[in-house]
């Protein structure tokens, strides 16, 4: 294992890469987008991305960011899961995180050092996933589609009216969506517009202008469909984990 931090400035990116390593991407602070060939996932404070070894990402910062990523070789964690998801950073990881950057690198084995980093890895933990997955359609008809709907997740055509645009009947539509994406296309819409409203409510809109500006019917919808996705408030939601870290005490590394 091996923890690196870089801090990046909004709009910054990894571009696309791969690891022969697996990675939990945690910022600190600030919110990231992770994107693959196949999905994408929105990183919040307090919850990190896992990223299998060998899975071509790239890493899109919405604001600034203070990305604190630990790497692991995979046959130490061998129930990890073989494909990306977000999950929570308990306050203990996040400091035992930030505490390991202040360690030689790489740390010796017998000692403090080496327990550091096995409580750590003894904190990483799937058991809950947050849902801020966004898989994509393979089909070229269905990618634009979804392309148009993360451009414009405001938009109200119906159904029919996308399938019309994909050249397929409703029908079809919605059973190649669902078999691409595994949701129906009203729940992927939906999660369309929530990952697009905790992007704009970590630039700092307020509620009402994020809920206006992706289309629903009123703030209160907004907050209910909020409430209902993720246990919570907006505003609660990113209460707990604005606040930024130290600079870490060593040289930084790319991620």
């Amino acid at each position: 294992m091996a923890v690196f931090a870089l801090d990046f400035v909004q709009g910054e990116s990894t571009g696309h890469h791969s690891h022969p390593f697996a990675q939990l991407v945690h910022g600190a602070a600030g919110v990231m987008r992770v994107a693959t060939a196949s999905a994408a996932w929105i990183v919040p404070p307090g919850r990190a991305v896992w990223v299998p070894a060998n899975l071509e990402h790239e890493v899109q910062m919405v604001t600034s960011v203070q990305m604190r990523t630990v790497y692991i070789v995979p046959e130490v964690l061998p129930g990890a899961p073989t494909e990306s998801c977000v999950v929570p950073v308990a306050p203990l990881l996040r400091e035992l995180i930030l505490e390991a950057l202040r360690l030689p690198r790489p740390y010796p084995l017998g000692g403090s050092e080496e327990r550091v980093f096995r409580l750590l890895l003894d904190q990483i933990s799937f058991k809950e996933v947050v849902p801020l997955h966004l898989p994509l359609p393979t089909s070229d008809a269905l990618l634009r589609v979804a392309g148009s709907l993360q451009t414009d997740p405001s938009a109200q055509r119906t159904l029919a009216a996308w399938a019309k645009s994909a050249g397929m009947s409703a029908r079809t539509f919605a059973r190649a969506f669902h078999r691409e994406t595994r949701l129906s296309f009203g729940a992927w819409r939906a999660q369309v517009r929530l990952l697009k409203a905790l992007e704009l409510l970590a630039l700092g809109q307020s509620v009402t202008d994020v809920a206006l500006s992706l289309g629903y019917e009123s703030t209160s919808a907004f907050i209910h469909r909020f409430r209902r996705h993720l246990g919570t408030t907006p505003a609660r939601y990113f209460e707990e984990a604005l606040v930024p870290i130290s600079p870490p005490p060593r040289a930084l590394s790319p991620s």
